[in-house]
């Protein structure tokens, strides 16, 4: 038994929240991300990359929660730490920079949003290859940018042809 302070049982609760907020399921993804959030907290620290990345998915559900100011702020405090600890081009800190995206296309602040999206995908190009789904979710966002918020059908064009060619699996 492992008990309810545990490493492993905070990561699951963290799961749990994920999980229950792709479910729509906001109270209870809250629910459990402040319980494994504290849990990480006290046993690797604030800025241990398993509390950051309950933090990100918290950002997240502050998103998704419309609680746009919740969201800002554990992002700008979230990324911080991240880039310190971490670096720009680890996975986590590339997921926080394409989440925080997310949160800038909905509240309009395209100039962020281009910038960061950009940035999510080179350092995801980088660090996953061209063809791996998270490198591939930041070009189709960057693709979508173009031609829902801004109109450039010229521009989301221009990314879309650059999208790497996969080939068909025969089954």
């Amino acid at each position: 038994m492992l008990g309810e302070t545990h490493i492993t049982t905070a990561d699951c609760m963290h799961i749990l929240g994920a999980l229950n907020l792709s479910q729509g399921k906001y109270n209870e993804a809250e629910s459990f991300l402040e319980k494994a959030l504290v849990i990480m907290d006290q046993i690797l620290g604030e800025e241990n990359w398993a509390s950051l990345s309950i933090k990100n998915t918290k950002g997240k559900l502050y998103t998704a929660q419309n609680r746009h100011g919740d969201a800002v702020k554990l992002y700008y405090k979230t990324l911080d730490a991240q880039r310190r600890v971490l670096g720009d081009n680890y996975s986590y800190t590339l997921d926080s920079i394409n989440s925080f995206a997310v949160l800038c296309m909905k509240q309009a602040r395209y100039d962020d949003v281009e910038r960061l999206f950009r940035e999510a995908l080179e350092g995801r190009r980088l660090k996953l290859g061209d063809t791996h789904p998270h490198t591939l979710e930041s070009w189709n966002s960057l693709i979508d940018l173009y031609y829902k918020a801004w109109d450039k059908q010229e521009k989301a064009e221009e990314w879309r042809g650059k999208l790497p060619q996969t080939e068909a699996v025969d089954e």
